[in-house]
């Protein structure tokens, strides 16, 4: 992993040593600066990452068990879940949609404007 992507000291001992380590605590500096989307409060409360998952089976399930225990054990909740390249497939639905809808929608979402459609039941 370039040095420009280790997100922490704790993750680069960890990295170098093959240990595994909890990182430092949330008010403590890691040494760069991490910028989450916009809320009211002005930290974002989700973070979307895809992952490329390895070919075997068991390094595969490895993977989204560590992901979990860490979520867990960082206070976090894991809201949503797709076997799929989610971002990819957002940037080829907002390739599709007339110029500046998809502006329209961020600008929405980040008011926290009611999905139209939501509260309705799927038949």
């Amino acid at each position: 992993m370039p040095k420009s992507q280790i997100p922490c000291p704790a993750a680069a001992s960890a990295i170098k040593q093959g240990a595994h380590e909890v990182g430092p605590p949330q008010d403590e500096d890691v040494g760069h600066h991490v910028t989450f989307g916009p809320t009211r409060s002005g930290a974002s409360f989700y973070l979307t990452m895809v992952i490329r998952l390895p070919d075997h089976e068991k390094a595969r399930a490895a993977l989204a068990g560590d992901v979990e225990v860490l979520v867990d054990l960082h206070g976090g909740e894991i809201t949503g879940r797709s076997m799929d390249d989610e971002i990819t497939l957002c940037e080829r639905f907002e390739a599709a949609l007339p110029p500046g809808e998809a502006e329209a929608i961020r600008r929405d979402h980040a008011a926290g404007l009611h999905l139209p459609g939501a509260d309705e039941q799927e038949r």
